[in-house]
């Protein structure tokens, strides 16, 4: 046998090994030749495989195919599974304190919060003291708005009231928490003339706890605390819905899992009389 006789056996076994690893993987394309005689070379081992797309490419392709409101479901519980593990904290106190005669000492807060996660605490309080004094007066009013789309079913809520008078003659000691909860499942905001309204009634619940009789205080408190509640009740919506994209959607608070929680903390205290 001849050296050139070798080596064109040794091609043909080349090539025969390839196409027979080449036919059983899924990889395989076009059955391999052997190389023309005395050709050789690279050439005589190389396989025809197809390309296969890149991964992101399949994706893309996948994502085209999607309808939007497919698309639009897949964003949702992307959002969903952000706020689901988060808690939400939200804390208001009000505290005044007199200690001279014939003063008054007022004061009213009123926090409002949007805010988005699984869980919630809130806390508010209002606290208010006179002593040592006579004639004197305390007044505290604490008012908590919180608005919690998102939220997994998680609540904390704590709302307290304390008023106390020391050694004082004549004194009065008023303390006025009021707590308002929306919780619900959805992206819950409020509407346009929702929050006008209770920019107004945060306006007048401020004046009668700053000029109002003292006496007077509580029950006119009260009725705007009402007031506040009905607004709530009523002006809820949930923008993720589909039909909220341009306009909210008029699905109303007490329904699908959307609940408002109001708490009313009163306390109030005299000192000795003369």
């Amino acid at each position: 046998m001849t050296r050139s006789t070798s080596m064109k056996s040794t091609s043909a076994l080349l090539a025969a090994l390839t196409a027979a690893v080449l036919g059983g993987t899924a990889l395989a394309g076009p059955a391999v030749t052997a190389a023309p005689a005395g050709g050789g070379g690279r050439g005589a081992l190389a396989a025809a495989a197809p390309a296969l797309p890149a991964s992101g490419a399949v994706r893309r392709a996948d994502r085209d195919g999607d309808s939007r409101e497919e698309r639009a479901e897949r964003a949702e519980q992307r959002r969903r599974d952000r706020y689901r593990h988060r808690t939400a904290t939200v804390r208001s106190q009000t505290q005044v304190s007199v200690h001279r005669d014939e003063r008054e000492r007022r004061r009213a807060t009123w926090r409002q919060r949007r805010v988005t996660a699984g869980g919630l605490v809130a806390r508010n309080r209002a606290d208010a003291l006179a002593e040592h004094c006579t004639d004197c007066h305390a007044v505290a009013v604490s008012v908590q708005v919180v608005v919690n789309g998102r939220n997994a079913g998680r609540v904390d809520v704590a709302n307290l009231a304390d008023a106390v008078t020391v050694d004082c003659t004549r004194c009065t000691a008023t303390a006025l928490a009021y707590q308002f909860v929306v919780v619900g499942p959805g992206r819950l905001t409020l509407t346009r003339e929702a929050r006008a309204r209770l920019s107004d009634l945060r306006h007048e619940m401020r004046d009668v706890a700053r000029h109002a009789p003292v006496g007077a205080v509580t029950a006119k408190e009260d009725a705007l605390a009402a007031e506040v509640a009905d607004v709530l009740r009523g002006g809820i919506v949930d923008a993720a819905r589909p039909d909220g994209a341009s306009t909210l959607s008029t699905r109303r608070s007490g329904a699908d899992g959307v609940t408002v929680r109001v708490r009313r903390a009163h306390d109030g205290s005299r000192g000795r009389s003369r």
